[in-house]
């Protein structure tokens, strides 16, 4: 009969401890390392604003450090698509905004990656913009603007983070709803095209309370409307576009967390409690009221079904509009 000696007692109590833990080398929690937040944008917009923020929370939470990485081009196809081809285990989140997943489809011609494929996490925050024109124009109010738009066609212009932008496909709405002329100039990114506003180079924009709000009390900026149907709290005394005579406009962005294909349903899971409890902390929700936006705490399959909805807006309106991007 073979006795066991300390060093065989030893092995075994390792190899019990191995197959108890599923049969293979035991794995670190998720996560075990910084997590990677693209946005896939330039700096200076509200999309860095906000990851910024939920990243510092996250954090928290995570018992990590989730660093923001601003990777910019293309109406943030570049940047999408290198998180759906980044490796498939959490440590790399796309926070999109809701054009790069509802519009682009339908604007470029050749996408660098499938929207469908990736892993949704869930719906960060809610958002109307805000209609920003220059300090130095006549116009004080939206009415006026809309006034000497249809009296001058082609005169008055209006910039965007890039082409399918919220604030280009909103400022294209509004074109629609308010039968007037004016000329789209897109911006690599919010904060080249705010500066020109102030400058004067071209004369407003629509883009999130937090990006321009700072620049209206010397009057720089006039903000002259919101695009939801309410107004809000960032920005009480500035009228809706209903109430400066559009009945019916209506128009709100989002932003998301998403996933690379593959990734393991564990990990998103871990992801959406994690940001759904952040997103649920009076503290955050007060401040992104302050930004203009709305915490929209949910679930996946909630944020599916809203990507599906509003591609089916969206893409209503590049047709109409015949924008086509290579």
């Amino acid at each position: 009969m073979r006795i066991a000696t300390p060093t065989s007692r030893i092995a075994t109590a390792l190899l019990c401890s191995t197959l108890l833990l599923g049969g293979g080398p035991a794995r670190a929690a998720y996560p075990d390392k910084p997590v990677r937040m693209v946005v896939p944008f330039a700096t200076g917009g509200s999309a860095g604003t906000l990851a910024r923020e939920v990243a510092l929370r996250m954090s928290a939470r995570l018992g990590q450090n989730v660093f923001v990485d601003h990777v910019s081009g293309a109406g943030g196809n570049i940047g999408a698509a290198a998180v759906a081809n980044a490796a498939p285990d959490g440590y790399t989140v796309l926070i999109a905004a809701s054009g790069i997943l509802t519009v682009n489809p339908s604007l470029y011609r050749k996408m660098p990656f499938d929207p469908g494929r990736l892993v949704p996490v869930g719906v960060v925050a809610s958002y109307p913009l805000v209609i920003f024109a220059n300090g130095q124009l006549p116009m004080k109010d939206l009415p006026s603007f809309i006034n000497y738009a249809r009296q001058n066609p082609g005169k008055l212009s209006f910039g965007s983070a890039g082409y399918g932008s919220s604030g280009h496909l909103f400022g294209e709405l509004l074109k629609q709803a308010a039968k007037i002329d004016i000329v789209h100039v897109a911006y690599k990114g919010a904060g080249p095209a705010m500066m020109d506003v102030i400058g004067g180079q071209i004369s407003m924009m629509m883009e999130a309370s937090v990006v321009g709000m700072g620049y209206t009390g010397d009057g720089r900026l006039r903000a002259l409307a919101v695009t939801g149907r309410n107004r809000i709290p960032s920005a009480p005394d500035v009228p809706t576009i209903q109430e400066s005579g559009i009945p019916g406009f209506d128009a709100v962005g989002w932003y998301a967390l998403l996933l690379p294909p593959g990734t393991p349903p564990a990990v998103a899971a871990k992801l959406t409690d994690t940001l759904n409890t952040v997103l649920n902390e009076p503290d955050t929700r007060a401040k992104l009221a302050k930004m203009g936006m709305e915490a929209a705490p949910g679930t996946p399959d909630a944020l599916t079904t809203l990507i599906r909805s509003d591609s089916a807006k969206w893409s209503r309106v590049v047709q109409q509009t015949g924008i086509k991007l290579d």
